[in-house]
């Protein structure tokens, strides 16, 4: 069973609601297209390489892995943001949803003649497109010539989810590989 797992944030930066990764983008529609293509054009290996956008719903249960330890997740980020009225609202309602099992909009990107992500190794997937993608901030595994080269295009995927989460596949002829990553308020499970 798929577990979610969280860095102990130690001495490290809290997080909070305005999170500039996921505040920065204006018009989401647009720039999320926009970022997704750019992605597809800087990893292809054969023309034409192919974007596919396909949207459905399904009931969160179904689709959403260890749903009764998210929900419990996005409980405690609604304490942590008590002070701020729309976040706390916002992660209250991410809670219901799972709670109801209520159906959820998924946007599915799929790309063909691409390179994939590769490198999901975390030990050995540093400067591998994957690792940037899921684990880093500011870092890109393309080169300066690319036109996504700073590493923050990726963040238009989480503004645009109303549970601030994505969930990425990909294969490659080396490898299969499959995440889910939030991004979210620092927060304290009790």
């Amino acid at each position: 069973m798929l577990k979610y797992e969280f860095g102990k944030l130690d001495n490290g930066e809290g997080v909070g609601w305005n999170e500039p990764t996921t505040v920065i983008f204006s018009h989401i529609s647009r720039t999320l297209v926009r970022e997704a293509m750019q992605n597809v054009i800087d990893a292809t290996v054969t023309s034409p390489a192919i974007i596919k956008f396909s949207c459905f719903e399904s009931p969160a249960r179904e689709f959403i892995p260890d749903v009764d330890n998210l929900i419990k997740i996005y409980k405690a980020c609604a304490k942590a943001v008590e002070d701020n009225k729309y976040a706390k609202e916002r992660y209250e309602r991410s809670a219901n949803i799972l709670q109801e099992n209520e159906n959820i909009k998924i946007l599915k990107i799929s790309d063909y003649n691409t390179t994939g992500l590769i490198g999901g190794d975390r030990e050995k997937g540093k400067g591998g497109s994957f690792y940037a993608f899921m684990h880093a901030v500011g870092i890109s595994s393309k080169g300066v010539a690319a036109g996504g080269s700073f590493g923050l295009g990726k963040w238009s995927l989480y503004a645009s989810s109303d549970l601030r989460a994505i969930y990425v596949a990909s294969r490659t002829p080396e490898s299969h590989v499959f995440q889910g990553k939030l991004r979210l308020v620092t927060y304290t499970l009790d």
